[in-house]
């Protein structure tokens, strides 16, 4: 199987998890729309820079006309579940008549770093077998060609068009 691409973002008190879909504030689930957590992602993955309406609304609505209301409406609920506000912003930033910028200081986490902080508890037992009768019949099982897929719900189904670093082989 090719290498878990599973990565948090932290920024200020908020941990974001894309895999899980999940934004923590000290541990806490802070619910969000779907399309207002999509949106949440785009910013804090590409943080610093300048996104524009219409690449946001074509990335977020690929195969459906909205208007940019829409977007105006999930930059509201997440600068509302970040305590944000648009005159004095600490995470996403207004370029009038443009698009939004997050500017927060994001900090990438990758998985290898998660695996490390795992509790002993949820770790594998020191005396499980590998010769279990599931790992006999895994083993001897038929191989399939890998599979890509894409972790972001407006990519699923078009994976030439998913960003990169939301790809994922599978070796199915």
């Amino acid at each position: 199987m090719s290498e878990n691409p599973k990565h948090f973002y932290e920024f200020g008190e908020y941990r974001l998890d894309p895999f899980e879909r999940r934004l923590l504030r000290s541990g806490r689930v802070i619910p969000l729309t779907p399309k207002a957590f999509e949106t949440l992602c785009l910013l804090v993955e590409n943080g610093g820079h300048l996104l524009e309406k219409n690449r946001l609304m074509e990335m977020l609505w690929a195969d459906a006309f909205v208007e940019e209301g829409n977007l105006a409406d999930n930059i509201s609920k997440i600068r509302q579940a970040l305590g944000d506000s648009r005159k004095a912003p600490k995470f996403i930033e207004t370029v009038s008549g443009r698009g939004y910028r997050f500017i927060a200081k994001v900090e990438k986490i990758e998985a290898k770093a998660f695996q490390d902080l795992t509790p002993e508890s949820e770790k594998t037992p020191a005396n499980f077998s590998d010769e279990t009768s599931a790992n006999r019949q895994l083993q001897t099982a038929p191989t399939e060609p890998a599979a890509d897929y894409c972790w972001r719900t407006p990519y699923r189904h078009r994976v030439d068009a998913c960003p990169p670093d939301a790809r994922v082989r599978l070796d199915i």
